[in-house]
């Protein structure tokens, strides 16, 4: 009970900082923009994404800011994150019509946070009945209430945009580990570590495709942005590192920025082992968060154009707890 209630503490501050916070002028790429104009693009040989805007949510962007995808299998359509709204989840269901006239038989949610799975109801409205997967535990913090801290979240920084958008939580609980055959195709589900970005992150793995859907475990030329309070910054490494292992993937789908080759998780590699090695070695020789602030950022600027860069402040605070947590095990 005293983890659900310090989850929705975390959400309630991070609604404060969503609403405090200025969209910096790196985060964004367009203003008051036409989400219906944002490009499909086909990743794979039968995998498609829109790469949503590197910004805030907000009314400006409709709150598309994640990557949603599907993919065309002989017996349907599966697919995966729609969004953080109806309208995102309708724009996305749009373009599988102009693609296929295969029904959608599935959707996958990568992991708990809002961007990723409210646009569910836009999928749900149109195939009722459609199986919703996702981990386990995202389902168990759903289903405890952290579904209406999100919608509330999103409804507060971009309320136009959530008109219409109605709470449909995911309703096939996975472990990882699975093989779901869905359409016809198979879906392998990893759970590569039990707290990374969050502690509910799945990958999912379509062989036939060559591809991997990340979620924000990777992102592309984002650093970790503001939602760090439960990430494991050494799980993250861990679980980047196991993408890159992954045998026959040639097609790398992460939850914000570009999809592209291996280099997308290279680089997110190299970034957070980069900035773990800083902040470990700063404390062990003594230095407090605040004081080894800029040191660290100096260690990473080759990263210093990547969204987010200006707000590592608040991750490298985190990680100097996670760091002297370990220095005590």
């Amino acid at each position: 009970m005293f983890v659900f209630r310090f989850r929705r503490l975390m959400l309630a501050a991070l609604l404060m900082i969503a609403t405090a916070l200025p969209v910096m002028a790196h985060d964004v790429q367009l203003a008051a923009t036409d989400i219906r104009k944002m490009p499909l693009v086909k990743v794979a040989p039968s995998t498609y994404v829109i790469h949503g805007m590197q910004a805030l949510p907000s009314d400006d962007n409709k709150g598309f800011i994640n990557n949603p995808g599907f993919v065309v299998t002989d017996k349907g359509v599966i697919v995966i994150d729609p969004g953080s709204n109806t309208q995102v989840g309708d724009i996305l269901l749009d373009h599988v019509k102009k693609t296929t006239d295969k029904p959608v038989v599935a959707v996958l949610n990568t992991h708990v946070h809002g961007d990723h799975w409210l646009g569910n109801h836009a999928v749900a409205k149109a195939y009722p009945g459609v199986p919703i997967y996702a981990h386990e535990k995202a389902i168990e913090r759903l289903a405890s209430g952290e579904d209406k801290d999100w919608m509330d979240l999103f409804k507060n920084v971009a309320p136009e945009a959530m008109k219409g958008t109605e709470i449909v939580i995911p309703d096939n609980g996975l472990k990882g580990g699975e093989t779901l055959t869905l359409g016809g195709a198979d879906f392998v589900i990893l759970y590569p570590v039990e707290q990374a970005h969050t502690d509910t992150d799945i990958y999912i793995e379509i062989p036939s495709q060559k591809a991997i859907f990340l979620g924000d475990i990777v992102m592309n030329k984002r650093t970790l942005g503001n939602r760090v309070q439960e990430a494991s910054f050494s799980g993250i490494e861990k679980a980047t590192q196991l993408a890159l292992d992954r045998p026959g993937i040639e097609y790398f789908i992460p939850g914000h920025g570009n999809s592209g080759g291996r280099e997308v998780v290279e680089n997110a590699l190299k970034f957070i082992s980069t900035l773990r090695a800083s902040v470990k070695k700063y404390y062990d020789d003594g230095l407090a968060d605040f004081e080894m602030r800029d040191k660290v950022l100096a260690d990473l600027k080759e990263f210093k154009d990547w969204n987010g860069f200006d707000e590592l402040g608040r991750a490298i605070s985190f990680l100097y707890l996670e760091v002297e947590a370990e220095d005590f095990q």
